[in-house]
């Protein structure tokens, strides 16, 4: 017995600088890298902590206080301190309105700690120099982050478990269990705080932990361990599958980001799982199989789970935007502002498109053939309010030069203009009527004339690059 403990001390060193090895984080091994430390006080991050001094390195510790367990929180933070100082570590703390968090954003508790710790480590990583960030998380985190993505249903993404490594964040301990853990903090001497709501049931991760997993071991002897192990075969199986993927993905994208879904479907065996994994599950598979039924349709769109527009046009699946940044509604034009200071920028949303509205002197007006630009008597802002938009169905306009209105919709197709090129183009309108279509056509309405002292122009910057 003496013997199997005095190994388990004196191996977590060296298992987890095998392990980082082993997992592409090899170069932390060598000289003194400054690594932040997520130091909550609990059992897992105290050997963090320890094995970080143990492996050269210079540890930051970064405490997280969410006020949400009263004095245990208080008391953990006290704690941490105290084994910082005792250590000779550099300690960073930080408190959160955890409450203020989801009003805000409207998350569980649960994710707006989780979003609220992630983005703060990203920060002080940047502001302190950190060569990385640590986590605690260990080889029985995984099992239950396996066991959890499972019963949801997951693919081999969410199968995989926790990676050792994502971004400046790192794990090094996935290579310890818990057991291994406690033990060696009894060995070294070393105390920690529990979270009393590790013992509470209501949250699934503490159902598997307290329920499932000790119901399993007792089954079935080791159930963990190869669980474990499981989730690092799939895990290496994922590797495969995504660098199989991406040469797929770059023999079927085009440079401007499309897809040519019809030739994956015509060519591949698998043709309905591969466009679902080049595009990295933003598509749910019932969809793909509508773009499949319909791939020879124009016009039609499909929303990711990301928020993001995909264009399904002629066989090409193109990635049109995120909904969050198209122009959903009417951008007024400030006239007032126009007026008093003789110009105006404004940015239009989702299309990196901006519309300089200016008054010029007559002496300096010299029009010229550039879609980019169109000129009108200044009184046409007399007629109602200047306004951006996206074109609507039965938008109508007079061009200038011809007798008589036209669809808007028959405009483009005389400008050849394709489907995607249609949903991005923006309607410039005083009042109610349709004067100017960026970089396509101008009205014939509110014409320049003699007696006009000043010219109202209208310039879209980069409009020719949407175009």
């Amino acid at each position: 017995m003496t013997n199997r403990r005095t190994n388990l001390i004196e191996s977590p060193t060296g298992r987890v600088r095998q392990y980082m090895r082993d997992n592409g984080m090899g170069w932390l091994l060598t000289g003194h890298p400054r690594v932040g430390i997520a130091c909550s006080g609990g059992a897992d991050s105290m050997t963090l902590l320890h094995t970080a001094i143990d492996l050269g390195w210079e540890p930051v510790a970064l405490h997280c206080n969410f006020g949400l367990r009263g004095e245990e929180s208080e008391r953990d933070e006290a704690f941490v301190s105290d084994a910082c100082a005792k250590a000779g570590v550099e300690l960073h703390k930080i408190r959160f309105d955890v409450d203020g968090r989801m009003k805000e954003t409207g998350e569980s508790v649960e994710m707006a700690c989780r979003a609220l710790r992630y983005e703060w480590f990203q920060e002080i990583a940047g502001t302190m120099r950190l060569e990385a960030v640590a986590t605690g998380h260990h080889g029985d985190d995984n099992v239950e982050t396996f066991l959890l993505n499972t019963i949801r249903g997951c693919g081999t993404g969410g199968a995989k478990g926790i990676p050792p490594r994502r971004g400046i964040f790192i794990r090094p301990l996935l290579c310890l269990t818990r057991q291994q853990i406690l033990l060696f903090l009894e060995m070294k001497g070393l105390e920690h705080v529990t979270d009393s709501t590790n013992h509470s049931n209501d949250f699934s991760r503490n159902k598997i932990r307290n329920i499932i997993l000790p119901a399993l071991e007792e089954c079935f002897p080791g159930a963990s361990s190869r669980i474990d192990t499981t989730a690092a075969n799939i895990a290496r199986d994922n590797r495969l599958l995504r660098c199989l993927v991406e040469e797929k993905k770059l023999a079927y994208t085009r440079p401007d980001g499309a897809i040519n879904a019809a030739l994956i479907l015509e060519r591949e065996h698998a043709p309905e799982e591969l466009l679902y994994h080049i595009l990295e599950g933003d598509l749910c598979l019932n969809a793909i199989r509508m773009i499949h039924d319909n791939i020879q349709s124009s016009g039609k769109f499909h929303t990711g789970r990301s928020g993001r527009h995909y264009l399904l046009d002629r066989g090409m699946l193109i990635p049109a935007g995120q909904s969050a940044t198209l122009m959903e509604s009417p951008l007024t034009i400030d006239k007032s502002l126009l007026i008093s200071d003789g110009e105006v920028y404004t940015e239009i949303p989702g299309g990196k498109l901006i519309l300089h509205a200016r008054l010029i002197p007559r002496s300096g007006f010299s029009p010229r053939r550039d879609p980019a630009f169109a000129w009108f008597s200044p009184k046409a802002l007399d007629s109602g309010d200047l306004t951006v938009r996206r074109p609507r169905t039965g938008d109508r306009m007079r061009p200038f030069g011809m007798k008589g209105s036209r669809l808007l919709s028959d405009i483009f197709s005389d400008g050849k203009l394709s489907v995607l090129e249609k949903e991005r183009q923006t309607v410039v309108c005083l009042g109610d009527t349709v004067v100017w279509l960026p970089g396509l056509k101008n009205s014939s309405h509110y014409p320049v004339k003699p007696s006009d002292e000043n010219i109202l122009e209208l310039h879209m910057l980069n409009v020719m690059k949407i175009l």
